[in-house]
């Protein structure tokens, strides 16, 4: 309760973790999860525009990813039990 989490700041995207997240006690884990948070059209085309709005210089992130957002045909990794 008293560890004081360091987030990235930027004004798009502050990443997954905090970026003293490892100064925690923590081992690897074997866990997987399947994140299939972007998969409705309408959720990656916002993203997107919210992307390009805040950041159309690419300055706080990659532009060629923002474009890869809209990528219709994207390099999907198959899913492996």
């Amino acid at each position: 309760p008293d560890f004081m989490y360091r987030w990235r700041e930027t004004a798009l995207h502050c990443g997954r973790l905090p970026e003293n997240i490892l100064e925690l006690p923590h081992r690897a884990s074997d866990l997987r999860i399947r994140h299939l948070g972007w998969a409705r059209e309408a959720d990656r085309v916002a993203k997107y525009q919210r992307y390009m709005e805040t950041d159309p210089e690419g300055r706080y992130g990659d532009l060629a990813q923002y474009r890869s957002i809209l990528d219709l045909t994207p390099r999907c990794i198959p899913w492996e039990e």
